[in-house]
């Protein structure tokens, strides 16, 4: 490997917060950082000027010619990456001043996943916000000798970002993300939790989290509800092939109640909520808990 560490980040249409995030990096000859474009239709001009003000070998930008989304984006850098270990990051987010300092320390260990706590803000205020809680909360409660603490951090962390992946175990596994519009990344972090089998909890804070009005995530239309619960039932599925017997026994089976009630809250319609209940009861997922 060239490199200690590849960073793949995808953009789209915000090559500020782009150069904020890449600034946060800061100079590390170790350090590969991977931008692909998920074909921007605006500012143009401002991110070529960010990407020729990031012209070292170790700065690649690349351009998804294939399925627009951030999978697919992701997808392509893991298969530029030339790091020994990987961390993602959104464009719209940024490093903490002494991230690396956090990281290097295993860049030897035999690691195969290291989870950092994570912190979130609100862009426009700068006032602390809710997004990172239920990851700093896996952190914080984490105990390696509690199955359930264990089962929540390796098979819940559903995002990429805040926790740095040996790249070997990801290539010896062929773990990818999926080439959806939402909801790419729960396929990916559960197949890094089943074949990560030495994992490390660090409680610092390496990764600040933006909460923005207009990002993906707070899309509700009835098209993204039903990738992402598509999403969402195929991890449930391979969770149930994978995980031991004792570990299954802490799988969440709330989720097919939630999603029943989202579309509810949502008002997508009696047919949604049929078409939901049907993939509720295809999973597996009890419509009553014992104590209902």
């Amino acid at each position: 490997m060239r490199y200690d560490l590849s960073i793949i980040i995808p953009h789209f249409n915000s090559p500020k917060s782009l150069k904020i995030l890449i600034d946060s990096i800061g100079d590390h000859k170790d350090v590969q950082v991977i931008v692909i474009d998920d074909r921007s239709d605006k500012a143009i001009e401002e991110f070529n000027e960010v990407k020729s003000s990031f012209s070292e070998e170790r700065y690649v930008f690349l351009r998804n010619e294939g399925k627009k989304g951030a999978g697919t984006c992701r997808n392509i850098g893991l298969n530029a990456a030339e790091g020994k270990w990987l961390l993602f990051a959104d464009a719209d987010d940024y490093f903490t001043d002494d991230w690396y300092d956090r990281v290097s320390r295993y860049f030897d260990s035999d690691f195969d996943t290291v989870f950092f706590r994570p912190d979130s803000i609100d862009p426009t205020t700068g006032k602390p916000t809710e997004r990172h809680k239920t990851y700093a909360g896996f952190v914080d409660e984490y105990d390696p000798s509690d199955l359930r603490s264990v089962v929540r951090i390796k098979y819940y962390w559903c995002v990429p970002w805040s926790k740095m992946i040996n790249a070997s175990m990801v290539r010896e596994n062929q773990i990818s993300f999926s080439e959806v519009l939402y909801s790419n990344d729960i396929m990916f972090s559960a197949k890094v939790g089943v074949n990560s089998g030495n994992i490390h909890v660090d409680k610092n804070t390496i990764y600040i989290v933006t909460d923005s009005k207009g990002t993906l995530t707070k899309n509700m239309s009835q098209e993204a509800f039903f990738i992402r619960t598509d999403e969402e039932f195929l991890r449930f599925q391979y969770l149930k092939q994978q995980l031991s017997r004792e570990e299954k026994k802490y799988l969440d089976y709330r989720e097919g109640a939630r999603r029943l009630l989202i579309v509810h809250n949502n008002k997508y319609g009696i047919k949604a909520w049929f078409k939901c209940l049907f993939k509720v009861i295809k999973n597996g997922y009890p419509l009553y808990s014992k104590r209902q």
